[in-house]
């Protein structure tokens, strides 16, 4: 249950970082877009989202571990 939480995590930070990316790309390939530099926010705030649900995700996982005594 708890891996699947990583994942999307994980998944949701590695789809935000790409798509910076390409817009930085485009950015400096030199196209301009009004609304670039508020997309690159919001996907900066997506990025740590996702890195949070990843930290969530591994402490649920220790919290069931030290509580099955593994």
């Amino acid at each position: 249950m708890n891996e699947s939480i990583i994942y999307k995590g994980a998944i949701l930070s590695a789809v935000s970082l790409a798509v910076g990316g390409i817009i930085i790309a485009a950015m400096i390939m030199g196209y301009s877009y009004e609304y670039f530099n508020i997309i690159l926010a919001i996907i900066s705030v997506l990025i740590v989202v996702g890195i949070v649900i990843i930290m969530y995700g591994t402490s649920k996982i220790k919290e069931e571990q030290e509580e099955s005594g593994e």
